[in-house]
């Protein structure tokens, strides 16, 4: 259901200090890809990826540093850090988890900053599923999520990651293309819990827009509907 024309913005917007942001996380990963997402129904979803963060060779303090750099001193909106299971667990090189580092970090922020460690991690399919559903792959055809034109991970992504139709399986090799799966997956752990506050009433869903030919031309996601497995698009 990924389709550039309708789910990419034309132009990259600014942060609004004055609103909500969620921080969608992967840990221990390269690179290292970190989302910030707003509700901006002014730019035609609910919710909508604003911002990418992706760094190569770091570790999730100098991640920490480059969020605090991006979010000004003036920021006033509620931050909210959405990752990944394994957050919880202590790596050799550190005697932290990179949940406490983060915490570390944020302790003193001006504006509040709260935590949704969950205690496991979605389920392949879970995570299949809810981006078809955010994407379109509901009974209104509706879009809730968009992303700006500098996310250059998540719009590779959705474009490019692909498993074979009714399985968990990668079409591609993930060895050969060590840079995917990172921004998509840190995008599950956000969308997943927000889902349920989606509804498919919301005026801002942006409605795909018909075209000739078969509806998913461009390589990447093609949601099957039932399950939402999705396969190589034609």
């Amino acid at each position: 259901p990924f389709r550039e024309e309708l789910h990419v913005l034309d132009r990259e917007p600014a942060l609004d200090p004055w609103r909500p942001v969620y921080v969608a996380c992967d840990f221990n990963v390269d690179p290292m890809v970190w989302e910030l997402w707003q509700p901006r129904a002014e730019l035609g979803a609910p919710l909508v990826c604003v911002k990418e963060l992706a760094l190569r060779h770091v570790r999730t303090a100098q991640m920490c540093e480059y969020l605090l750099e991006t979010l000004t001193s003036g920021w006033r909106g509620a931050v909210t850090f959405y990752g990944d299971a394994s957050g919880d667990h202590r790596h050799t090189q550190s005697t932290e988890t990179d949940w406490q580092i983060i915490k570390r970090y944020f302790r003193g922020f001006p504006a509040p900053v709260s935590y949704r460690e969950p205690k496991t991690n979605p389920s392949v399919k879970a995570g299949i599923n809810t981006t078809c559903w955010c994407l379109g792959e509901n009974p209104e055809r509706a879009s809730f999520v968009k992303v700006t034109p500098q996310a250059e991970f998540l719009i590779g992504d959705w474009r490019g990651c692909a498993y074979h139709l009714g399985t968990t399986v990668p079409l591609d090799d993930p060895r050969k293309f060590p840079d995917r799966w990172h921004a998509c997956k840190a995008a599950w752990y956000l969308l997943v819990v927000k889902r349920p506050e989606l509804t498919l009433g919301s005026p801002h869903a942006a409605k795909p827009v018909a075209g000739p030919g078969t509806p998913h031309k461009l390589r990447g996601l093609v949601g099957t509907g039932q399950l939402g497995y999705i396969t190589r698009g034609r």
